[in-house]
């Protein structure tokens, strides 16, 4: 990594130089050190969101392809993550085993069993509901949720949680379902009625954080090139500039490659 050859180069290049003040030179080389560290965490973050903002353009251009070429729009579907579940004071339930049971619309669905070993227990299992939409739009609608004891039913489960309304717009909806014996279910509910819709929002909110993560960056590289001496940054320069040229060719390559294999299944 950059920042491990310059932090090397700039600690060597300090030490050979005059020393007038010790102080002066800690200060100077923790301030390069923490330009670093916070140069190769927002470069970082530019590449993820990079990355995962393609990965939503290239399902959104599938997903909208299906959808134009549907007759008719399918009605929805309703899903809800068991995310995890929480309880201040687990000397009564440890090394005990919990899972969740979930009902809706006829359907019956249980997370897999966990031990319990501290006051938070996590899942993340995500269970499809057929709740009719109709029924999801117009409310009234309820979720049966209980808590499995190795098997056993807790006391006072299962709860019922309302339906959340205002799913239409696809947006997650965060529940807490509160049981007698103080256990806390953090449920997410969700209603997906066009994947290509949900990703052109993924895709505008990743945007928005890739224009926030590129300012961030341009003033961290700032605070770098002023923490680091003039030679060395230079050097930074013709190394990132190749490895913007090197990921550039490897992506020509590849796209070159995929369109030999689309060129190859026509003929």
């Amino acid at each position: 990594r950059f920042g491990a050859s310059v932090c090397t180069q700039f600690g060597a290049m300090e030490k050979d130089s005059e020393q007038p003040d010790n102080n002066e030179y800690e200060r100077r080389f923790a301030a390069g050190r923490d330009a670093l560290a916070d140069f190769d965490v927002r470069e970082q973050e530019v590449v993820v969101l990079t990355e995962l903002k393609r990965a939503a353009e290239q399902y959104f251009d599938r997903a909208a392809a299906l959808e134009n070429a549907a007759t008719s729009r399918p009605p929805g579907q309703l899903w809800v993550r068991i995310a995890d579940a929480q309880m201040p004071d687990i000397t009564q339930s440890l090394g005990r085993r919990l899972s969740v049971e979930l009902r809706g619309g006829g359907h019956e669905s249980q997370t897999q069993y966990r031990t319990i070993e501290d006051t938070q227990v996590v899942w993340n299992q995500t269970f499809p509901v057929p709740l009719h939409p109709n029924a999801i739009r117009n409310g009234g609608s309820y979720l049966s949720v209980g808590l499995i004891w190795d098997g056993q039913v807790s006391h006072g489960s299962p709860v019922l949680e309302p339906v959340p309304s205002g799913l239409e717009n696809q947006k997650p909806r965060h529940r807490w379902c509160l049981f007698p014996d103080g256990w806390r279910l953090h449920l997410i509910v969700q209603f997906i009625h066009s994947p290509a819709l949900l990703l052109r929002d993924h895709i505008n909110g990743f945007e928005a954080n890739l224009r926030k993560a590129r300012s961030e960056l341009l003033a961290s590289q700032g605070r770098l090139q002023t923490a680091l001496p003039a030679d060395v940054w230079k050097e930074h320069q013709k190394k990132d500039e190749q490895k913007k040229t090197d990921e550039q060719k490897k992506k020509d390559d590849q796209k070159k490659k995929e369109q030999k294999k689309g060129h190859k299944k026509l003929c």
